[in-house]
């Protein structure tokens, strides 16, 4: 069951609607660049690139359980935002999919994976 963060105590109605996830698919840039920022952010703290992957799996996990959630973004893409991390994951919704064309650090120049557009 569902719970929103920031009402813990509060109890939700349960709606037992099975929903339909989408699969991910990461372009191969967008997987280099989320293998690199793991790799880098490990030996900043034991752990951190541990929990830098769990915080991009579960943007991940929201845009592929609600791809119409995600900020509107340029080119026609769509970003949701990892907790605790300056950066966003640019997506694009495809028919049966979404395909996440970025792991995009907020200091970087916006829109630099713009060729990695896909047709659809």
């Amino acid at each position: 069951m569902w719970r929103c963060w920031c009402l813990p105590k509060m109890r939700l109605p349960r709606f037992d609607v099975p929903y339909s996830e989408q699969t991910r698919t990461f372009y191969s840039e967008a997987l280099e660049e989320f293998t690199a920022e793991v790799v880098y952010h490990e030996p900043q703290s034991s752990g951190l690139g541990a929990r830098f992957a769990g915080e991009i799996e579960a943007a991940t996990r929201i845009a592929s359980e609600f791809p119409e959630m995600g900020a509107p973004y340029k080119h026609g893409t769509r970003r949701v935002f990892p907790r605790k991390f300056p950066f966003s994951v640019v997506y694009r919704i495809q028919a049966d999919e979404i395909v996440v064309l970025a792991v995009a650090p907020d200091a970087r120049k916006p829109g630099y994976w713009r060729d990695r557009k896909t047709n659809g």
